[in-house]
């Protein structure tokens, strides 16, 4: 796998990691927090965005025409993933520290 896909990747997986965490600490000062809501979050919020990035970042590492088509794709994706990621991170730090 094409290194800069593979880097991207983790930092988009270390970005979501922080993401939910933060949720979770929302929830948990709100008294919302359930251990029985963290597979819907998973099978909501996570996999539907990860995994057709992964799915993408693999055929954007095939040798071929059609890799370059889809690196294309998937840098646009990650881009806006990411950004996404980003703003809802700075949300969160907002509300949780009230900065």
């Amino acid at each position: 796998m094409n290194t800069g896909i593979l880097w991207s990747l983790f930092g988009l997986a270390a970005a979501l990691i922080v993401d939910q965490a933060l949720g979770a600490a929302i929830a948990y000062k709100r008294g919302e927090f359930s251990w029985s809501e963290l597979p819907r979050t998973l099978a909501n919020n996570i996999l539907p965005y990860f995994v057709p990035l992964l799915v993408i970042g693999i055929l954007a590492s095939l040798e071929g025409s059609a890799a370059t088509g889809f690196l294309g794709i998937y840098s646009a994706l990650a881009a806006g993933y990411g950004a996404k990621l980003m703003a809802e991170i700075g949300g969160k730090v907002r509300e949780l520290y009230g900065v």
